[in-house]
């Protein structure tokens, strides 16, 4: 489907697959000539683009250590800072991460620990208190279906829903090994 051999896809790789029809009469229909009111809503139940990772077993030995922010939607750390994984067993690792540098408030910080499938890699970080924002205490949970701690590759790539006195959203964190 992708037009590559199996041998050239990488563990740790993402991709996008998009549909096209093709019709008897030799029109194509494709997410770039449709209405963009077909993907956008729940109602007509259109699955025009599948995004898919290739997943790598989890191997804990070694992967603990300094990881690279590649983004952070909840801007709590600049791109480029550094964050610490400081623990990794079989099927799960603790990291420390918020309150970053940039939080209004730089409140206490608590391990996040998250839980790794040691099959696939994919991750998920069950309601936990991270930290304090002024007083605050705020609590991180995975969302949506594409949180992934990846070995092979040294990356870790989180989507963590926020919420304290009100929810704050979901943000997406990407991590890369140094």
């Amino acid at each position: 489907a992708l037009g590559v051999a199996p041998g050239a896809i990488s563990p740790g790789s993402s991709y996008t697959i998009y549909n096209e029809l093709y019709t008897a009469t030799g029109k194509t229909y494709s997410l770039i000539n449709t209405n963009s009111d077909f993907e956008a809503s729940a109602a007509y139940k259109m699955a025009l683009r599948f995004s898919i990772s290739v997943v790598c077993a989890f191997n804990p030995v070694g992967f603990p250590g300094n990881f690279e922010v590649l983004e952070d939607g909840w801007d709590d750390f600049p791109v480029g800072a550094i964050v610490q994984v400081t623990a990794a067993t079989a099927n799960s690792i603790t990291m420390l991460v918020y309150p970053g540098p940039l939080s209004p408030s730089g409140g206490n910080k608590k391990p996040i620990v998250v839980d790794v499938d040691p099959a696939t890699g994919a991750a998920s970080v069950k309601p936990q208190v991270y930290g304090d924002y002024g007083g605050e205490n705020v609590t991180a949970k995975t969302s949506g279906s594409s949180n992934f701690v990846f070995s092979c590759v040294g990356t870790i790539t989180l989507t963590l829903n926020h919420t304290g006195n009100r929810d704050y959203g979901s943000y997406r964190l990407r991590l890369k090994k140094i």
